[in-house]
């Protein structure tokens, strides 16, 4: 299920970030932003992934003696290997204040001081 997307507010000098399931309130001169990615998206194609392998695999069972149990074993090995699960929404909403970073999902909640780390 993809993130609910926060909506963020200035009221009576505060910023506040709610989603509907929580609600982040940064005083004092604190600054909320959003942060969104997508998750389970593939650099490269299926068909980019799999051929070569599927290649590879070809010539192996040509030339090695493999039993049934190990070729399906390879096979389903290479099958894993692009994910079938479609591409998932996520969001935070990051407060920073004075080089401390809190982001927050409404699930997960990572405070820390170094601002390239990201949940």
């Amino acid at each position: 299920m993809d993130a609910i997307p926060f909506e963020i507010i200035r009221q009576n000098g505060l910023e506040i970030a709610s989603n509907g399931s929580v609600r982040v309130i940064a005083e004092n001169g604190a600054k909320i932003k959003r942060l969104r990615a997508i998750k389970g998206i593939m650099k490269l194609s299926p068909a980019d992934v799999l051929l070569p392998k599927v290649n590879e695999f070809a010539g192996r069972l040509l030339n090695e003696q493999m039993t049934a149990q190990q070729a399906v074993g390879e096979l389903l090995a290479i099958a894993g290997m692009v994910p079938t699960k479609e591409p998932e929404k996520v969001e935070w909403a990051v407060i920073e204040l004075d080089g401390v970073f809190v982001y927050t999902d409404g699930k997960t909640t990572l405070v820390t001081k170094n601002p390239g780390l990201q949940p």
